[in-house]
């Protein structure tokens, strides 16, 4: 799909639907690439804003479901040293 495509797809999508995610199953080995997910990244204040966007999530963090989550600042491959990205 091409980029307006998508912005016109976007747009026309029902605001505040139900969240209806297919859990990835416990201990489950792998790659999750294909399954349920999303990927915030860039500088902590555009990703706190993001989250601040997403909190109906927090739900499905629980004894039956849980939410994984790696939030941590990038290196710089060459160097090492933190990018500010997170």
């Amino acid at each position: 799909m091409k980029k307006n495509e998508f912005l016109t797809h976007w747009a026309s999508i029902e605001s505040n639907q139900k969240v209806k995610p297919s859990p990835v199953p416990y201990k489950h080995e792998g790659t999750t690439y294909a399954e349920d997910g999303i990927r915030i990244t860039g500088s902590e204040r555009f990703i706190e804003s993001v989250l601040s966007r997403l909190k109906d999530l927090l739900r499905f963090e629980g004894t039956d479901t849980r939410l994984q989550v790696a939030y941590q600042e990038t290196k710089d491959r060459a160097t090492g040293e933190p990018t500010g990205s997170f």
